[in-house]
């Protein structure tokens, strides 16, 4: 797999999460225009084996911790969600940098 590769693509991600273009990280890498790339594809199942079952990141928070804003249909639980979800992208970025 090309390592910048996936970075260009997970930096394009947060930028879509975080202007609220795009709510879940696997449609915005679907939406990264790649042609016949593999590492789109890639970059969701990494993400779907650190979600562990879950379907998205709020269940996965459900099951294991205490969601910290709560559940609900609140402008302000997108938001922290939103957030949580930068910020992962911005640890799977540097993940990929340490070659990890």
């Amino acid at each position: 797999m090309n390592t910048e590769k996936m970075i260009k693509i997970l930096k394009y991600a947060r930028a879509e999460i975080k202007s609220g273009r795009e709510q879940f990280i696997c449609l915005a890498i679907k939406d990264y225009p790649h042609g016949k790339d593999t590492e789109p594809n890639y970059l969701v199942r990494w993400i779907g084996s650190m979600l562990d079952g879950s379907y998205v990141l709020e269940d996965w928070l459900g099951k294991h911790y205490v969601t910290p804003f709560g559940r609900g249909n609140t402008q302000g639980h997108y938001r922290k969600l939103r957030k949580t979800r930068v910020n992962w992208i911005d640890w799977m970025i540097n993940e990929l940098k340490e070659g990890r």
